[in-house]
């Protein structure tokens, strides 16, 4: 009780726009009451907010942390979604690549397949592989022909 009373006060104080009071919150309630089931809450809007800082280091760290913790299946494919969003930004496209290729396999009917499409076929092409990228993005193209990332995905079919 006394942690998810906790998680609701930090949820709170990011909406009043206390964030660096909400993070210490948000740490304080898994390291006191590691049982809670509102962890992997807490560690999710972390690597959220750390992601929103552009640190992406304590962003993927927190949401490993989520992983390491009971999680729900919606929330998993969010989680692998976000880890896989801060090894491209990390620069490390190999571990993008394998975990955008693993919500593919274990989600392939994911509301946001078409965002894991893109953002695979962005790890392929940054790590050098520009035909395996575009494979990818004919991939996306087929299936969301008018979704969201179409004009980009349309830039990089054209890129030699």
């Amino acid at each position: 009780k006394q942690a998810e009373w906790m998680k609701k006060q930090a949820d709170r104080l990011i909406t009043e726009g206390e964030t660096g009071e909400a993070i210490m919150l948000y740490h304080f309630i898994p390291y006191n009451y590691p049982e809670s089931k509102t962890v992997s809450g807490c560690y999710f809007k972390l690597g959220e907010l750390f992601e929103e800082k552009m640190d992406w280091e304590r962003a993927l760290k927190n949401y490993k942390f989520v992983l390491s913790n009971e999680v729900e299946e919606n929330l998993l494919q969010k989680v692998l979604f976000r880890i896989g969003i801060c090894y491209l930004k990390l620069n490390k496209n190999k571990k993008a690549t394998e975990m955008f290729q693993e919500i593919i396999l274990k989600y392939p009917e994911s509301n946001f397949s078409g965002e894991v499409l893109y953002y695979l076929g962005r790890a392929y092409y940054n790590s050098g592989r520009k035909e395996k990228a575009k494979e990818v993005f004919n991939r996306y193209f087929k299936k969301f022909p008018e979704g969201k990332y179409a004009k980009e995905v349309n830039l990089y079919l054209k890129l030699p």
